[in-house]
């Protein structure tokens, strides 16, 4: 019981840790319509409008990537749990599972190239540079909160 137990958690820091640490280095949601964002980039309508755009249509594959994440790690745990363990299926479930990861990494990646090439390299390192800015600002406030 206790090794089913292990498996498990095993499995589930190796799917849903990544996601994590990737999604922090994201900017956060629709930063274009942030005025700390947009008034100091000056972005453009026409930019806003190809943000958007980008942004529905990452967020409908990572949608899609995410939910077959939840299958492929819910079909590797079960296969786990079978008696007797046929470790070559298991291995091949955890390629498949390493695969959407894989996909989903790529697809976060992707996005953040569509966004520097919609801003160009000059407001992207700007933005960069606000988003650190901004992250540290948030940190500080969250911490202040925490101690009273």
């Amino acid at each position: 019981m206790l090794k089913k137990i292990l498996c498990l958690t095993f499995i589930a820091l190796g799917v849903f840790g990544p996601l994590r640490s990737n999604a922090e280095h994201l900017f956060p949601g629709k930063w274009w319509y942030m005025p700390e964002f947009s008034e100091k980039l000056n972005v453009s309508d026409e930019q806003k409008q190809q943000l958007n755009t980008l942004y529905l249509d990452n967020r409908r594959k990572l949608i899609e990537l995410r939910s077959d994440l939840k299958k492929e790690g819910l079909e590797l745990s079960n296969l786990v749990e079978q008696e007797p363990l046929n470790e070559t299926a298991v291995m091949e479930a955890f390629h498949r599972l390493d695969t959407v990861r894989s996909k989903l990494s790529e697809e976060r990646f992707q996005y953040i190239l569509g966004v520097r090439k919609i801003l160009g390299q000059e407001k992207f390192q700007e933005l960069q540079a606000t988003f650190k800015m901004y992250r540290k600002k948030m940190r500080r406030h969250s911490d202040e909160d925490g101690e009273q």
